[in-house]
Formats: structure tokens, sequence, C-alpha cells
């Protein structure tokens, strides 16, 4: 999959199934980097900062815990979809591009929806800085 500097070359090749299932964690786990910088804000800035968001944009709270809540569910998803190929219900090539496809829609199609409907009364990114 990515070998830097062939500090690998001694390591047996990975089967197909083994990469595709390295490639399916990757996808998971770049998918779950996009909540990175909300985690961050909030372990950084603190309860001050948070409620002075709160109070510039009204629904901010309704965004951050739904599109969270959310992200669980895609989580959740993923550990499914590992459990459900270990027991054989239906073949890892199957099940990982599937599980990718709903952990997305699960993470991201929320989120979108929120931003639309909120409107006005949330920030996407400003709220970073305030």
């Amino acid at each position: 999959l990515v070998n830097p500097g062939n500090c690998f070359q001694d390591a047996p090749a990975l089967s197909e199934t083994e990469l595709l299932r390295t490639r399916g964690l990757l996808a998971i786990g770049i998918l779950a980097s996009v909540f990175a910088p909300d985690c961050l804000a909030f372990a950084i800035a603190g309860s001050e900062w948070w409620d002075r968001v709160c109070s510039l944009h009204p629904s901010q709270q309704t965004l951050e815990s739904s599109t969270s809540l959310f992200a669980l569910y895609a989580n959740e998803a993923s550990m499914i979809s590992h459990r459900c190929g270990k027991a054989g219900v239906a073949p890892f090539r199957i099940i990982v591009p599937s599980f990718a496809v709903v952990c997305f829609l699960l993470a991201i199609l929320p989120c979108m929806a929120a931003l639309y409907w909120l409107g006005d009364s949330v920030s996407f990114l400003s709220f970073y800085r305030e």
C-alpha cells in the first residue's frame, strides 16, 4: 500500500483481502479526520469559547451534536462491517466498499443537510475563530 524508503522490504506481501481491508480502513480514517478540527477546537478553546459561539450562532449546538451522533453511527457501521466479514456473512470484497459508502453517507450527508436547513444560524468555519 505505502512503503516509504522501502522500510518494509522483508515483510510478506499483503493478500488482496488484506489490501482491500487496509484501503477501507484508510478511507474511514480520512473520513474521520474531517472531525479532527472540531475535537481540537473543543479541547483547546474551552467552555467560554463555546458559550460565545452558541450566542453568536444559535443552532451551532444542534449542528455539532447531530453531526457527532451520525459520525458515531458511521463508526459503528464500520465495526459492524468488520464483524460481518469475520463471521462470513459476505466476502470482504463486497462488505468493504458497501460499508465505506454507508459510512460516508452517515458522516457527511447529515452534516450537509444540517448546514442547509439551519442556514444562517450556524457557522461552518468562522466559529473556530470566534
